[in-house]
């Protein structure tokens, strides 16, 4: 598997979130969206942030940091076109990321945190180390997703680690998983 390969079917997703009925979805709408269209923005977004996930890691095994700095042809007309397709589908992304947090880690004392959410951590991490600098509007509106998700998203994985329900084994780290994705060895 290689960055490109990885890179086609994150497209793909990203134009069927475009032209698809749950684009239109604004982050101001939360309570009057009925629940299949939750369940289906939920699970497009953990896929597509288990494919950032997937992205990363083959990232990281080749020694990218970044994708702005690609040379081949293909692959640079594929970044511009996924970093693009990051930018107009950025509404979309941050409803998703918000309904995540809100349905899946909004934790309590007593519920669990897993690996699905730590993947979905390391998705939305890979894609803006990824992806940054690589299209002139991205840089603010990946701004916006640290402002108002990142911070957020650590808060809420903290105190599960304080509350002791943060709850992955050794066999769920993904392998090759940088060490700045610290999330992943709080239970160590």
């Amino acid at each position: 598997m290689n960055i490109q390969s990885i890179l086609v079917p994150i497209r793909q997703r990203l134009l069927k979130i475009k032209n698809d009925n749950l684009h239109q979805i604004n982050i101001n709408i939360k309570e009057s969206t009925n629940s299949k269209t939750r369940i289906d923005i939920l699970k497009e977004g953990t896929d597509l942030f288990k494919q950032f996930l997937n992205l990363g890691i083959v990232a990281n095994k080749e020694n990218v940091n970044c994708l702005k700095s690609v040379q081949n042809g293909d692959l640079k007309n594929l970044v511009k076109d996924v970093s693009n397709l990051i930018v107009d589908d950025k509404d979309w992304l941050l409803y998703y990321l918000s309904a995540y947090l809100d349905f899946c880690v909004d934790f309590y004392e007593y519920d669990s945190i897993g690996k699905e959410v730590l993947e979905i951590r390391s998705g939305y991490q890979f894609m803006i180390d990824l992806f940054k600098g690589c299209n002139e509007n991205i840089d603010l509106e990946f701004q916006k997703f640290s402002y108002e998700i990142g911070e957020d998203f650590d808060k809420k994985l903290l105190g599960s680690k304080e509350y002791g329900t943060l709850k992955v084994i050794e066999k769920d780290m993904p392998r090759d998983i940088p060490t700045n994705h610290c999330w992943w060895f709080w239970n160590r």
